[in-house]
């Protein structure tokens, strides 16, 4: 993490300031320690350290951690703010986050102890801590303060909300969370009562305005997140029965979503009359002329309130006609906006679906019979020129009698029926698609390239076709589709995957670091980590408590959570690391990055991917189409781990020192024991997570890392062989398990021996299985070399013979890399064979000749404007993967 240079408090003179701006590091040494001598101020102390810890010296880089090591120990404060922002600057990147609580937050609520009523310090100390997540110090501070300004309502509910998240966060222990959340409800209960006394008295509240009480919004979800958590049933009970609290108090103010808090809930608890009760209060609310407002109209209330009329209409039959007596009323009010028809149109339908009679036919005599059915049919009357009336009535199409229903009237775009005759059979993704499936796509393809020049920017689209060029293995044409989206910051998260994930084993030329495109790709995908994730919590959080915004203060640490456990996050490591290997690029040290070390065996990473951008047309007992085109399985927990656990295994076995660095007979020797720990650290690791379901990987994906987790093992039992045992039985089984891995991974890529276009399509999308190969035998020439040259070393060592590998076994060892460079030398070829056949003058006429053979129909609506396009983007790719480095 680099941060920027501070620049020093006001009042340091000119000298020092421009000595420490320049970074002359030993002047500012020399100088803050005279001014410190002379004005005895601790402020040049630290400015002293601070400058130490600049130097290259070794000893002298880690002054500011010893000092404030020393000041905790001690337990002397100091006292100006601005010298503990130095020290925090002086030690970024040498102490770990996590010691922050027990040395800097410490030092940061001293300073607010020694001077409680400078607030602009004690707010910048409150700022530090929550940004360092360390809620122990900052609740400490947040009281002092509170304390301190008591008619400053703002600090009141920061140290209320800083006391509710110490109660909930594992730095506390059991006891304390108690001893927290009960005084954080204790707090915000005082607040809430003061309101009501004021509301009950408004005349004396006029005269004598009480700031510590509850007034926002935000405030009063606060309080129901407050009373909720560690509340009883009572307390809550209480709550919404408040006359100024309760939902349907706050729903006539316009707060929405106090109330549904509430009915959320109640709906967990399973208490549906009161959730019918409340929405019903919250929906009769009239204005003074006696007409329902338009609060009335809030169709997420309307939804609520049918759910709980189903449940409970058998033991209240009178609940169903409240809802249409509601729903009447609306309809007839003279304040009823357009805007708002289509919310209590779509309600009247949930009603009748919910509601109404479930056994009477829909159609007789070919004609609409049901009440449901015509009240369906009235509103898509009514609301077909909304674009969210697809969406509006699918599930309730769904429940229809399908036999006899057989509405016909909706034209999906033309492109579904092409993409669903690729995928007659059941989708296997990750499975090399045969010739008549990449036809279809294909042609799908050319059609949505074409319907894209015509309608740019299309997120839908241009989404849809990032996927089905990837699938067909025309990698950069999907990059400059991606690139139009513009998929950046935090929605990388959870729509990255739909295009980085598997890249680097389609086209890893594509992202090449030392190429400015693929930078730049890669930059969109790893800035968002990097940015928000610099520190414990973004910036973000401290404005969130400045505006007030207490949801928000609840979220983000809950989103940061989920963030750094992202799948995408990992993801974005498992690709840049690949792509580094496969094209033999240098890459930082895999233990520094904290997108793994972070991560260990019991984290559980979270999958975020959001479908919702993708066009859904079919029934839900279909399988989305997105899901049907991908490369395989999107990134899970599991998958994830393996793949991070594989890249571990190649750093250690690919690791080559500087040729400068000359290594001694001890370093070697620890350098050995490290190679031991670690591939024992892995062999363990990897069972943990290679059991699973079959749908969270591709086929060679599993067989990859199969293939590293049996090497691991391998290498380990060599390094402990003993020749006594039976374990070279057991090391022969190994061996013959990693043959077979290699063979069903050679099977995997669908390959005909004589040159033709299907061949040529085929192998075009089985790129990804062609990457999974060539790392499959990579591990396994790295274990088998590595196992050979520990075992020349063994047998150097002791003379006697008694040490190291039988012949035989060494023999099955060499035989098994000789396998594993056969199988290089095949994948290489069918590059090079490849090359050969998409570079060729003859290639784009025998592809518009097999598209258009035997559908004449095809001829009339295919346009081949696109396809120079494709061809260009399959050429550069495979002119790309002359790059990679197969041995």
């Amino acid at each position: 993490m680099n941060r920027q240079r501070p620049r020093l408090k006001n009042g340091v003179d000119l000298q020092l300031q421009s000595a420490f701006q320049d970074g002359n590091w030993p002047v500012v040494i020399r100088l803050a320690e005279k001014r410190a001598k002379t004005l005895n101020d601790q402020y040049y102390e630290a400015v002293k350290i601070c400058a130490e810890s600049q130097l290259d010296d070794p000893a002298a880089k880690f002054a500011a951690v010893a000092a404030v090591w020393k000041f905790v120990k001690e337990g002397s404060t100091v006292k100006d703010v601005d010298a503990i922002d130095l020290l925090e600057w002086a030690t970024t990147n040498l102490l770990d986050q996590d010691d922050f609580a027990e040395t800097l937050g410490p030092l940061r609520v001293r300073a607010v102890k020694a001077a409680p009523k400078d607030k602009f310090a004690a707010t910048r100390c409150l700022e530090s801590c929550l940004l360092h997540w360390d809620l122990a110090s900052a609740q400490q501070i947040a009281a002092i303060i509170d304390r301190s300004f008591p008619q400053d309502r703002d600090l009141l509910f920061w140290n209320i909300v800083v006391t509710h998240l110490l109660s909930m966060s594992p730095q506390a222990s059991p006891d304390k969370k108690k001893l927290y959340g009960t005084l954080a409800q204790k707090q915000i209960e005082r607040a809430a009562q003061v309101t009501e006394q004021a509301e009950a008295n408004s005349s004396e509240a006029a005269a004598k305005p009480t700031p510590r009480r509850v007034k926002t919004e935000e405030e009063t979800l606060l309080l129901y997140d407050i009373v909720e958590t560690h509340g009883t049933p009572q307390d809550f009970l209480k709550l919404i029965s408040s006359p100024v609290f309760s939902p349907a108090a706050q729903f006539r103010q316009g707060r929405k979503e106090v109330a549904l808090r509430a009915i959320v809930k109640l709906r967990r608890d399973g208490d549906w009359l009161a959730v019918f009760n409340l929405c019903k209060d919250c929906l009769e609310d009239c204005d003074a002329d006696g007409q329902l407002t338009l609060l009335a109209s809030d169709i997420a209330v309307w939804r609520h309130i049918i759910d709980a009329a189903g449940h409970i209409k058998d033991a209240d039959p009178e609940s169903t006609s409240v809802v249409q007596k509601l729903l009447a009323k609306l309809l007839s009010s003279e304040h009823m906006r357009p805007m708002y028809r289509r919310n209590i149109l779509l309600a009247r339908v949930l009603a009748v679906f919910n509601l109404g009679p479930s056994e009477e036919s829909d159609l007789l005599d070919g004609r609409p019979s049901s009440l449901r059915l015509r009240e369906l049919i009235h509103y898509l009357d009514d609301q077909y020129t909304s674009p969210a009336c697809f969406n509006d009535v699918k599930t309730l199409m769904e429940s229809l009698d399908a036999n006899e229903a057989k509405i016909n009237n909706f034209n999906v775009p033309f492109v579904k029926p092409r993409l669903n005759l690729a995928f007659d059979g059941p989708a296997q993704t990750g499975q090399p698609l045969e010739s008549k499936a990449a036809r279809h796509l294909i042609r799908a393809a050319l059609l949505l390239d074409d319907q894209l020049a015509q309608n740019p920017g299309h997120s839908q689209l241009s989404l849809l076709l990032t996927q089905l060029h990837i699938r067909l293995g025309s990698a950069y044409r999907a990059a400059d589709v991606w690139d139009v989206i513009g998929v950046k910051r935090t929605i990388i998260d959870s729509l990255g995957p739909f295009f980085y994930d598997r890249l680097s084993t389609i086209a890893p030329a594509l992202l090449s670091s030392y190429d400015s495109w693929g930078s730049h790709l890669m930059d969109l995908l790893q800035s968002h980590y990097q940015i928000s994730l610099k520190l414990r919590m973004p910036r973000r959080l401290v404005d969130a408590f400045e505006s007030g915004s207490y949801s928000s203060v609840m979220g983000i640490p809950k989103y940061i959570d989920r963030l750094r456990m992202s799948c995408t996050r990992a993801m974005s490591l498992a690709e840049a690391r690949r792509i580094e290997r496969l094209l033999g690029q240098t890459s930082h040290e895999l233990d520094s990055d904290p997108r793994f070390n972070e991560v260990d065996d019991e984290s559980h990473l979270i999958q975020t991917i959001d479908y919702g951008s993708f066009p859904s047309w079919n029934s839900s007992t279909i399988q989305p189409m997105h899901l049907n085109l991908r490369l395989g399985p999107a990134p899970s927990n599991r998958r994830c781990h393996l793949s991070l656990l594989s890249e571990s295994f190649h750093e250690l076995l690919a690791y080559k020192p500087p040729a400068s660095y000359k290594s001694s007979a001890g370093s070697l020797e620890y350098d050995h024991i490290y190679v031991i720990e670690t591939l024992a650290r892995l062999s363990n690791s990897f069972p943990k997570f290679l059991a699973g379901p079959d749908d969270e990987t591709t086929r060679s994906e599993l067989l990859y890392f199969e293939a590293v987790s049996l090497i691991c093992t391998l290498m380990s039992l060599c390094v402990d062989f003993d020749r006594s045992s039976d374990s070279s039985d057991a090391l022969i089984h190994i061996i013959n398990a990693l043959k077979l891995v290699l063979t069903n991974q050679r099977n995997q890529i669908l390959h005909d021996k004589e040159s033709s276009i299907d061949r040529t399509i085929t192998m075009l999308g089985s790129m990804h299985n062609i990457t999974m190969l060539r790392d499959t035998t990579a591990a396994i020439k790295l274990g088998s070399q590595w196992i050979l040259n520990n075992n020349e070393k063994e047998k150097a060592r002791d003379r006697s013979g008694k040490s190291g590998l039988p012949k035989d076994l060494a023999s099955q060892f060499k035989e098994l890399q000789t396998t594993a460079e056969a199988s290089i030398k095949e994948g290489q070829g069918w590059i090079s064979e490849l090359k050969t056949e998409v570079m060729s003058r003859d290639f784009e006429p025998k592809l518009k000749r097999w598209l258009l053979d035997g559908e004449h129909e095809i001829k009339s609506i295919l346009s081949m404007d696109s396809l120079p396009a494709l061809i260009d983007s399959w050429q550069s790719n495979v002119k790309g993967w002359q790059q990679v480095k197969w041995a």
